[in-house]
């Protein structure tokens, strides 16, 4: 009875452990999130301007960089011009967070609205050393609105992305 108290003790202690630990990484999630909205509302408007990565080019990893760079990273961001520059962002979301001993990084989603269209925004974030830049952006549901002079885009069929190989997924 007694070898079976102090085992049930000691799963019991493992299990208010892991518990612990999750309590406190959804807690340093939610703080992340809050502390970067201003960051991420700032890039996407920054971003949205002329759809240029130049204009965000020292809040951005080499990877997007490289990625934006590409072919496919082109033809992304000539997508998103139709949208034209963005008008307000609510209803930020983590959707995924990861912290580990190089830095944290996470995925914030928004609803954005822009001056022809809506769309959800997903930006991940890379936090090192104090320092956070922006690894990934994707824009999925995006809703054209019409307006004088709009050329005839085809929504696509799948999410836009700028997100490089390896990045957290949803």
């Amino acid at each position: 009875m007694r070898i079976l108290g102090k085992v049930l003790v000691g799963l019991g202690t493992v299990f208010a452990i892991i518990i612990a630990f999750f309590v406190w990484l959804g807690i340093a999630g939610q703080r992340f999130k809050t502390a970067e909205i201003p960051f991420v509302t700032q890039f996407v408007t920054d971003l949205s301007r002329h759809w240029d990565v130049a204009d965000v080019y020292d809040r951005s990893t080499p990877t997007l960089i490289e990625q934006a760079s590409s072919a496919q990273g082109r033809q992304a961001l000539e997508t998103f011009k139709q949208l034209g520059a963005l008008r307000s962002v609510h209803d930020f979301a983590l959707r995924n967070y990861y912290r580990g001993t190089g830095g944290a990084t996470a995925v914030l989603s928004m609803q954005a609205s822009f001056e022809y269209g809506d769309a959800v925004v997903e930006v991940t974030l890379q936090r090192r050393a104090g320092a956070v830049r922006v690894n990934g952006f994707f824009i999925r549901e995006l809703k054209m609105r019409a307006h004088a002079g709009a050329r005839e885009i085809a929504a696509p069929r799948q999410p836009v992305r700028i997100l490089p190989l390896g990045a957290l997924r949803t």
